[in-house]
């Protein structure tokens, strides 16, 4: 118990994305190198329009100081703290986004709608 379910949870947490790279002019690649392959394409009246869907985590530092208030909580509790923290870590794992990405003829950002998820 004392290596602690938390505290690699904590670690293991989805990374921050840099939401700012959603405005116009920005490269197709540099979104798919952020947040991954799109979920969804469409090639609507010759436009490429994509869908990213990814988590939004947690800096290092949040990551890292989580970490270790779990494993400080794990030695003061010899262990216990595990009952409370492993469920926590696995409640707090990001928040799901979802953006619709429409790109001119140069495969950069055009538009760009947030979309709402439930």
């Amino acid at each position: 118990m004392l290596n602690g379910c938390s505290v690699v949870s904590a670690t293991q947490q989805p990374d921050k994305k840099n939401l700012n790279l959603f405005v116009a002019g920005t490269p197709r690649d540099k979104l798919i190198s952020e947040f991954g392959t799109p979920a969804a394409l469409s090639l609507d009246k010759k436009e490429r329009v994509e869908i990213f869907s990814f988590a939004d985590g947690y800096s290092l530092t949040n990551k890292a100081g989580r970490a270790i208030f779990h494993g400080i909580a794990d030695i003061g509790t010899i262990g216990f703290w595990e009952f409370a923290g492993t469920p926590l870590e696995g409640h707090f794992d990001g928040t799901n986004m979802l953006y619709q990405v429409t790109y001119d003829a140069l495969d950069r950002v055009e538009n760009v709608s947030k979309l709402k998820v439930n």
